[in-house]
């Protein structure tokens, strides 16, 4: 096919002078990048530079202890997602709200009087305190103290989202880093062990829960439409929350708008048993942005925000994925690096467990037995039409990615080749000032083959039986288009019945 005659530089009429002429234009190459957006709050210790409510790039473990500070919720957040090798990660800190969780650490008198070691736990982190018989509960306490300051794990760069612990009388006190009631779930915990001295009343631990949850407003209208922040990581769940949240997504006047088009995905966590997660779904919006994995009420070393960072840096290179159908898959049996199962293994989800949230809109793990955690299947908060009808289309998670990638370029296509046109029936100088709906309906058609040969989208027979490019019946100025896209299912159930004979039936 000849490309039709045009030029966007150079004069079509009012040249007299002899010339020899080339000009350069771009045929148009389509590229994006999907961000991975961590919201959390910054430390003390983050750069002076650094903003509230406005994101920052994180190429890094580096940058992130340098943009948030070295033991923030944010740059832990950024460890995780960073183990899990997700690109192009961002992160916001949003300021602190409420009074900050603190813990009380009592040393027993059966501490004392032996030598060996206490194994104390937080967030699944290891410190071990070595005790020797001539210690006091006072030097045991002081001990545990400056362990606790300095923590930092050289292996995994892991740090403890604490502030600083102090010793007195034989007792240790210590408060979180930051404010709010998203730390009181900071997991302290005693090695059972006949070698640990803290066992038994050895060291009493005791919880003074925080309160408070941060504005997440600012940080969300602060988001420029045109950066394509696909998943934004949300650790908050409360209701005031995640309304923030539809309200920044919204399909009528947020970053799904006809007017905005600059999308976006939202990911959060919820804690609680089997019963808290079906209770709080009913109180959960009817949105297709949104989504929560569900975490035990007890017994799970890593707090709520790692996990809304892990589960969600898990998927993102698939989810970003626009070219080889990564983003299609089924994603069942993904490892969530740097985290674990709860050390309880009753809190582990069955079948039963996983199909009965799944059906109510709640992304689901399991558990190796090796103790690592991996997703099952994870979902949005979407199950009513328009009509309050029942309506699953949205529900997979991978789907609104699928949807975000295929809008992103057809209009990347649809603007390449319509930009600074007329509008024709008909175009017989095959001018490339001129568009016509014939054309846009091959510039369509071609646009969902490579959607198709990309593994986003499928039957392009069908795409183009459905097609309708239509000039606007009152204003000719205007194209309306209706679409219809069959994306790309992934494989999530395979039943095979397997049926044993001592000798096959013969064929008849």
């Amino acid at each position: 096919m000849s490309l039709p005659i045009g030029f966007n530089y150079t004069p079509g009429s009012g040249l007299y002078a002899p010339l020899f002429s080339f000009e350069t234009n771009s045929g148009g190459q389509y590229e994006e990048q999907m961000r991975l957006l961590l919201i959390g709050h910054k430390s003390a210790k983050a750069a002076s530079s650094t903003q509230s409510n406005i994101a920052y790039p994180l190429g890094s473990q580096n940058d992130a202890d340098q943009t948030f500070g070295t033991n923030s919720m944010l740059r832990e957040m950024f460890r995780i997602a960073n183990q899990n090798g997700a690109l192009g990660v961002w992160g916001v800190a949003v300021p602190e709200s409420g009074t900050q969780a603190s813990w009380t650490l009592a040393v027993g008198a059966g501490a004392t009087g032996q030598s060996g070691v206490g194994i104390l736990r937080i967030a699944h982190e290891f410190l071990q305190i070595p005790i020797s018989a001539t210690d006091t509960a006072q030097t045991i306490a002081s001990n545990i103290a400056a362990a606790i300051n300095a923590y930092y794990n050289p292996l995994t760069q892991a740090s403890l989202q604490l502030g600083t612990a102090t010793a007195a009388n034989g007792t240790v006190t210590v408060q979180a880093l930051h404010a709010g009631t998203i730390f009181n779930d900071t997991m302290f915990y005693i090695v059972p062990s006949a070698n640990n001295l803290f066992t038994g009343a050895n060291l009493t631990i005791t919880a003074t829960p925080g309160t408070g949850v941060p504005s997440l407003a600012a940080a969300l209208a602060n988001l420029p439409d045109n950066a394509f922040y696909g998943r934004i990581v949300n650790p908050w769940s409360d209701n005031v929350s995640v309304g923030t949240v539809s309200q920044a997504l919204s399909d009528v006047s947020g970053r799904w708008a006809y007017n905005r088009q600059s999308y976006g995905q939202a990911f959060t966590v919820y804690t609680g048993n089997i019963a808290a997660q079906t209770t709080y779904i009913q109180t959960a919006p009817n949105d297709r942005h949104q989504g929560h994995i569900n975490r035990p009420a007890s017994s799970v070393p890593h707090a709520a925000y790692l996990w809304a960072a892990g589960f969600a840096a898990a998927i993102q290179n698939w989810l970003a994925d626009y070219t080889t159908g990564n983003v299609s898959r089924n994603q069942t049996g993904i490892i969530v690096q740097g985290l674990v199962a709860p050390y309880d293994k009753t809190l582990w989800p069955n079948y039963q467990t996983q199909n009965l949230l799944l059906a109510n809109n709640i992304s689901t793990w399991q558990a190796n037995d090796d103790g690592s955690i991996a997703i099952n299947k994870l979902v949005t908060w979407y199950s009513q039409g328009a009509g309050g009808q029942p309506d699953d289309e949205f529900k997979d998670d991978q789907r609104m990615f699928q949807v975000m990638h295929i809008l992103h370029y057809l209009r990347f296509v649809l603007a390449n080749a319509c930009a600074n046109k007329a509008i024709a029936d008909t175009n017989p100088g095959q001018l490339a000032a001129i568009i016509t709906p014939a054309d846009i309906v091959a510039v369509l058609i071609g646009a969902y083959k490579q959607l198709n040969l990309n593994g986003l989208v499928d039957n392009v027979a069908g795409f183009a039986n459905a097609l309708n490019v239509q000039r606007d019946s009152l204003n000719p100025k205007r194209v309306n288009i209706m679409l219809g896209i069959e994306a790309i299912n992934p494989l999530d159930i395979m039943a095979a019945n397997a049926v044993f004979y001592s000798k096959l039936p013969q064929a008849a």
